[in-house]
Formats: C-alpha cells, sequence, structure tokens
C-alpha cells in the first residue's frame, strides 16, 4: 500500500458509483497485436497488383435486374410474416427475416475475388478466405461461374471442400487463368 492513495475499496478510491479508474490512470502503452495472415486490401477489384494478378468483385444485388431483387425482398418479408403469424409472436418473425437476410449475404453484399500466382483469395463481409493452387485438383465450368474442388473426382464434400468462383464481365479471362494456373500446378 502507498501512502498517498487508499487500496482497500474502489469506491473510495474512484468515487461513488465509479467502477473503474480515472482514464489518466490506465496504462496507455497497448500491446501490438500480431497482424493477420493476409492483410491485404481488396479496395480495387479491376486493377491488379502484378501481371499474373485476376481481381474483380461480384455484386448481384447491383447486377441482377430489380424484379429479381423486389422479388427477394418480397419473398423474406412474407415468409417473415408468416411465421410471425403462425407463432403468434412478432419476435420470432423479425428473427426469420434477420435469418433469411443474413443467408443471401452473397446476393446483398459483394464479394470479392482475387487470382494469384499462389494462391485465390475470396472477401466477403470481412471474412477472408485463402486457398492455394495446389490444393484445387479439378474445376467445372458453369453458366455463371467456375467451381474448383480440392478431389479430383466428383464427392459428395464438394459443397464444403470446394469454392465457386462467380464472374462478373470476365468469363474468359477466368477460364484461361484457372486452367492456366491449374496446367502450371499439374505434375
Amino acid at each position: 500500500e502507498t501512502p498517498d492513495r487508499p487500496t482497500h475499496h474502489l469506491k473510495t478510491l474512484y468515487g461513488v458509483g465509479s467502477a473503474f479508474p480515472p482514464a489518466s490512470e490506465f496504462d496507455l502503452a497497448v500491446p501490438t497485436l500480431p497482424r493477420p495472415r493476409f492483410t491485404e486490401r481488396m479496395d480495387k477489384p479491376k486493377t491488379p497488383r502484378t501481371a499474373s494478378e485476376l481481381r474483380w468483385a461480384v455484386h448481384p444485388l447491383l447486377d441482377d435486374p430489380p424484379a429479381k431483387t423486389a422479388l427477394l425482398i418480397l419473398t423474406i418479408l412474407g415468409l417473415s410474416i408468416l411465421v410471425a403469424i403462425a407463432f403468434e409472436a412478432p419476435a420470432f418473425g423479425f428473427l426469420s427475416a434477420v435469418l433469411l437476410t443474413a443467408s443471401m449475404s452473397r446476393y446483398f453484399l459483394p464479394t470479392r475475388y482475387a487470382l494469384q500466382e499462389s494462391h485465390i483469395l475470396i472477401a466477403h463481409v470481412g471474412a477472408r478466405r485463402t486457398i492455394p493452387w495446389s490444393r484445387i485438383r479439378r474445376h467445372t465450368v458453369a453458366p455463371d461461374g467456375v467451381f474448383l474442388s480440392p478431389f479430383a473426382s466428383p464427392h459428395r464434400l464438394d459443397p464444403f471442400r470446394g469454392c465457386f468462383l462467380r464472374f462478373h464481365d470476365n468469363r474468359d479471362e477466368v477460364i484461361a487463368y484457372v486452367q492456366t494456373r491449374l496446367s502450371d500446378a499439374a505434375p
């Protein structure tokens, strides 16, 4: 105990009703946190950082016709109202609206893609997924994108382990890049 500061009680030490010390007594030396493994920002999806990089962003809410978006929003609202009526609880209706909207986040919010020499980067709502090209064994081209799988043949875990790269007016570029990287990685 120091004679200039009583330490027997928080209310005596910091004043009546205060549970925290004044800001002047906090240690201002904040330890630095380790940097995340991948800290690159993906603000400019169309500008590659190197010649062997392909970047783009997909935002279906802005790209699709307004009628499709309106139908989706009306469906979410209609289902939420039905849930609220069926359970006689507006809270369940609100919860279902939140969950349905969250499940459609790939439609409502943009997804950014970066194909680089060593890996694929997919960023969506603050989450980043990095997949090294060495893990990709197979690709399947679909009308709206290309599916990349770590399995050499179709597998029941494909939806959980693979990734889908949605096109955005760059179908030929993406397919050519994927085929080039996979042929380079082939033994």
